[in-house]
């Protein structure tokens, strides 16, 4: 691929994204969640997953999450 390639599928890509403020250590639940592009952060099909952990930090409306925000432990 090309850069502009590259660059192009990144923003047409979708992550998952904050619906809304999100305090630190909530337990993440559906509505709290959106998916919308650019493709930068953790991909949709972990959606389900995320639900019901804690956040690392507060996370704030319309940020892109990323795994470092969310604690995995099981």
């Amino acid at each position: 691929l090309s850069q502009s390639e590259k660059e192009t599928k990144m923003m047409a890509r979708r992550s998952i994204i904050a619906k809304v403020n999100i305090p630190l250590g909530t337990k993440i639940t559906k509505n709290m969640l959106v998916i919308k592009r650019p493709g930068t952060g953790i991909k949709p099909k972990f959606f389900d997953k995320i639900i019901g952990k804690v956040t690392k930090i507060e996370i704030k409306k319309d940020t892109i999450l990323d795994e470092e925000m969310i604690e995995w432990k099981f």
